[in-house]
């Protein structure tokens, strides 16, 4: 039988899911910034343009997975109020 601190721990494993993908987007996002550096030198301004859009995309992502982990965390902080 489920429990309220089982509960809370798979809710707390979902916000710990959300953290990794919050870590491979930042790792992407660097690669990004090298791979626009290297395309600036080569003077490939159109595909600047291409990377950087790319890279605002991701920030848009890690936007959207910080909604995601602040909500996991509120839903925890609910899951946790069952007890009393």
């Amino acid at each position: 039988m489920a429990n309220i601190d089982e509960f809370s721990s798979a809710i707390a494993a979902g916000g710990e899911g959300v953290e990794q993908a919050r870590a491979a987007i930042e790792a992407a996002k660097a690669t990004g910034e090298e791979l626009i550096g290297q395309f600036q030198v080569l003077g490939v301004e159109d595909k600047v343009g291409q990377a950087q859009a790319i890279k605002e995309g991701l920030e848009q992502v890690q936007g959207m997975l910080q909604a995601a982990k602040d909500s996991l965390e509120n839903l925890q902080n609910q899951t946790q109020a069952l007890k009393g």
